[in-house]
């Protein structure tokens, strides 16, 4: 039900891998970098959150199962 938070923290995840290496490879300047990088690793974050969160919620006893 909460697979698109799940996929949208992997792309995020994928596009700020990309830009780690464009960086690391001279493509891309420190200050392009840093606001483009920490976007989508907040995104990536929050996805993982909200999909942590719903799973959760969606366990009747409140407990993750095992």
């Amino acid at each position: 039900a909460f697979c698109h938070y799940s996929e949208a923290a992997h792309q995020a995840d994928e596009e700020s891998e990309k830009l780690h290496q464009g960086f690391l490879s001279g493509e891309i300047e420190l200050m392009e970098f840093i606001p483009k990088y920490r976007r989508l690793r907040l995104l990536c974050h929050r996805m993982t959150l909200i999909h942590s969160a719903a799973k959760f919620l969606m366990v009747p006893s409140g407990r993750p199962e095992q």
